[in-house]
């Protein structure tokens, strides 16, 4: 009575990519040869470290899923800080922090402060769109005035 033996994962994106692997019926090996990612960097993952954004990109490729994706899973982001796929960012400075080119680069601590300045850009454009459709309750009165 040999139960199968539940694998442990070291890592959200460990665990992504294996379920990911076991539903498309394909092996490590396969994936990262078709990414043309070294295999030694499958064995990385399964450790628990995280790819460079590069290969992150060339994993997200060969799998087909979007490459936010892999940003989202191995904790980059929040799926709620990322607008969608096909905006355009003309800046090309932020555009780098965006699709991750620079972003290992960065120390845990800056990491953290481009975090929490996306999420306060994000805090402050919500306050600015509940107000603009809450009705401006001096006008309603004025109205009722006239």
């Amino acid at each position: 009575m040999n139960e199968p033996v539940q694998e442990q994962f070291s890592s959200p994106l460990h665990e992504y990519v294996a379920q990911w692997i076991a539903t498309h019926d394909t092996t490590w090996q396969r994936l990262f040869t078709q990414a043309t990612i070294a295999n030694a960097v499958s064995t990385q993952v399964r450790r628990g470290s995280t790819p460079r954004p590069g290969t992150r990109r060339k994993l997200a490729d060969a799998m087909g899923v979007p490459r936010r994706k892999l940003f989202e899973v191995a904790g980059y982001v929040r799926p709620e800080e990322l607008e969608p796929e096909d905006i355009e960012i003309t800046d090309p400075e932020i555009a780098l922090f965006f699709l991750g080119y620079e972003w290992d680069e960065f120390t845990e601590a800056e990491q953290d402060i481009i975090r929490q300045a996306v999420r306060s850009a994000l805090a402050i454009r919500r306050e600015r769109e509940a107000k603009q459709e809450k009705p401006d309750a001096n006008n309603a009165g004025d109205l009722s005035q006239t």
